[in-house]
């Protein structure tokens, strides 16, 4: 599929959302804000006893059929090929870490559920094959050196060693390639290991990605070393082969600008370095774990907004942004500038930037200034920018900025905005400006 933007990729996170629902969406995601990819829900059967139908149920997989409460398997066929239409491509969540403990999707774990005792028994009892899944994985509490691989919170842990068990897993992602997927997101891969999901991508016919798929996990860790395990091998970035074609979610660059943002915190921080290779991250700021989780968190939504912004505004790796975001006039604005900016090198301007503002220039085109403070910022008359000099609109707002080369060589501002008289730079509390 060729996606337009000469490359400027856009994920938008459909979260809990009927795939019906997604299909309505379709034209005003393509058109408005020219989407590339939307990732939707877990489509595996999930657990149905769990009292309230909470959002994790969906992380509670009872099997690896296809179709669930989000949309059956025609439904999801229908998505992915009315998104077609729209050059837009289907990515999956996909859960192959555990399936739920529910004993109503578990019978013969029935116990297990119940009583910690017995679950301790088990742990050391060995795997148990449930015969009434499909697929007959082994689920197991198997040991490990390293405690990350051993956890458990979440349901029966699939037992990574088997055969069988990487035999379901990638008949599960191949049925879902031929159906049309155009990706996967791979949950809680931090707690599997890199050499499982490397022979899970040669296994499924993956690692070479002849499928031009997008294939991304969900490394919540802020720590780059862990992130970049499912990367790379041995050194990570020392020479070493990577892992399929995978790339992570950057959460490192994400917690960083939760520091960032809150109150004493300096906004340049966050934008100092790559954590890790920028060809190789999907960049994120909000998703469903910390809108409806506990994982991390924002300080509160407009955090999150600015976050989303600047990050779209950077333009390194694939921004996804939450879909309860995306029609927010800041982060319209924001996606706007993204794609515009596409190609044009990033930098900070360090002349201008304080720790409660930010000020990024993309190559001399586009200019993006951020106020993290509660009180509205003015620069001085003679405040002056690496920039060419010209007329550019500021796309949230939609008001006018005339530079002008003063006889220096210096860029200066002549006008900002509708007050012909203005020449110095405003700019809001907690507030972010696009020019371009």
């Amino acid at each position: 599929m060729n996606h337009p933007h000469h490359g400027s990729l856009l994920i938008v996170q459909c979260f809990n959302e009927h795939v019906n629902d997604i299909i309505l969406r379709l034209p005003h995601l393509a058109t408005r804000h020219h989407v590339t990819h939307i990732q939707i829900s877990p489509v595996q059967q999930h657990c149905v006893h769990i009292w309230g139908q909470p959002w994790y149920r969906l992380y509670q997989p009872s099997g690896l059929t296809i179709g669930n409460s989000l949309g059956s398997r025609n439904d999801i066929q229908r998505l992915i090929e009315r998104a077609r239409d729209h050059n837009i491509s289907i990515i999956v969540d996909v859960v192959l870490h555990h399936r739920c403990y529910c004993p109503f999707c578990n019978f013969s774990g029935a116990w297990g559920a119940f009583s910690k005792n017995v679950r301790r028994l088990w742990q050391r009892g060995g795997h148990r094959h449930h015969h009434d899944d499909p697929s007959h994985l082994s689920l197991s509490f198997y040991d490990s050196h390293d405690p990350r691989y051993n956890f458990n919170g979440w349901g029966w842990r699939h037992d990574f060693r088997l055969r069988s068990t990487l035999d379901a897993h990638a008949q599960f992602l191949r049925d879902l390639v031929e159906m049309g997927v155009g990706g996967f997101r791979f949950d809680a891969i931090k707690h599997i290991p890199a050499s499982y999901i490397e022979m899970l991508l040669h296994t499924s016919q993956l690692h070479n990605n002849n499928n031009n798929l997008l294939l991304y996990g969900e490394v919540l860790d802020g720590d780059e070393r862990v992130c970049s395990e499912y990367l790379f091998h041995g050194d990570h970035h020392d020479g070493a082969a990577p892992v399929g074609h995978m790339k992570v979610f950057d959460f490192p660059q994400a917690f960083s600008m939760i520091g960032a943002l809150r109150p004493g915190g300096d906004i340049r921080s966050c934008m100092e370095k790559d954590s890790l290779p920028w060809q190789r991250i999907i960049s994120v700021a909000d998703c469903h774990d910390s809108v409806l989780g506990d994982s991390y968190k924002f300080g509160d939504r407009q955090d999150g907004i600015l976050a989303i912004s600047l990050l779209l505004a950077r333009g390194r790796g694939i921004p996804l942004v939450y879909s309860t975001f995306i029609d927010d006039p800041t982060v319209s604005a924001a996606i706007r500038f993204y794609h515009l900016a596409h190609g044009f090198d990033f930098s900070v301007d360090h002349d201008h930037s304080t720790p409660t503002l930010l000020v990024l220039r993309r190559g001399d085109r586009g200019l993006v200034i951020c106020n993290k403070a509660g009180e509205w910022y003015e620069g001085g008359a003679n405040m002056s920018f690496s920039i060419r000099g010209g007329s550019y609109t500021e796309l949230r707002y939609g008001f006018q900025v005339d530079l002008h080369n003063g006889d220096d060589g210096r860029v200066r501002v002549n006008r900002w905005g509708d007050d012909q008289g203005n020449k110095a730079m405003k700019i809001g509390p907690r507030d972010i400006l696009f020019l371009w």
